[in-house]
């Protein structure tokens, strides 16, 4: 399951960018048929309000399961809960989900769905994005593009020759971003071997 958010330019009507998603519609029990996007990099599942998605079921412990948004994909993990976590009927620890899927939580099965949520993005008004300043139409769409995805929890990958300011980019995302108030860790991927980049980032 690919989590790579791609940026579409359409003849006539800009660019568009698709964003992944993943939802989880509930086939069983009283909630059957409602539907939990999930967002962010964590989501927890189980009876307790303290849950991003609550199951009301006597078969779902409090804090049954957890999804969490990785690089290869989104991994379910189960929480030692009491009655397990299935996945296509085989009990799991934890294993990547893929589209179509059947989760068991407890007796409630849910589906698992993905699909690429579009969005169309239209010239900043500005002329710079922090630190990154140009008024021509190409880097006002860039611009556009960013202001939509700082905000977000969308994995960005900048590439481009060396000087061309992929590092202040990056920067000015950061400070647009929920997690500006952290620390921005920079990586020198020229002094990591190349097969240990992967799991250097991720």
């Amino acid at each position: 399951m690919s989590l790579s958010t791609v940026l579409r330019t359409e003849h006539g009507r800009g660019a568009v960018v698709e964003l992944p998603r993943l939802a989880l519609v509930i086939l069983s029990g009283d909630q059957k048929g409602q539907e939990h996007v999930v967002s962010g990099d964590v989501c927890r599942i189980g009876k307790s309000d303290d849950n991003d998605l609550v199951i009301r079921d006597q078969t779902v412990s409090r804090a049954h399961c957890e999804i969490l948004r990785e690089a290869r994909g989104y991994l379910i993990r189960d929480l030692g809960s009491t009655n397990g976590t299935l996945l296509d009927g085989a009990e799991i620890r934890e294993a990547f989900l893929r589209p179509g899927a059947i989760l068991t939580v407890g007796k409630i099965e849910l589906k698992v769905r993905t699909y690429a949520e579009r969005i169309e993005v239209l010239p900043s008004e500005q002329q710079n994005f922090g630190e990154a300043v140009g008024k021509s139409l190409p880097m006002r769409t860039i611009f556009g593009l960013l202001e939509r995805l700082a905000p977000s929890d969308a994995t960005v990958l900048l590439g481009g020759e060396t000087g061309t300011g992929k590092d202040v980019v990056a920067r000015a995302i950061h400070e647009a971003s929920p997690r500006k108030a952290r620390p921005m860790v920079v990586v020198d991927c020229g002094a990591v071997v190349a097969n240990l980049i992967e799991s250097e980032l991720f």
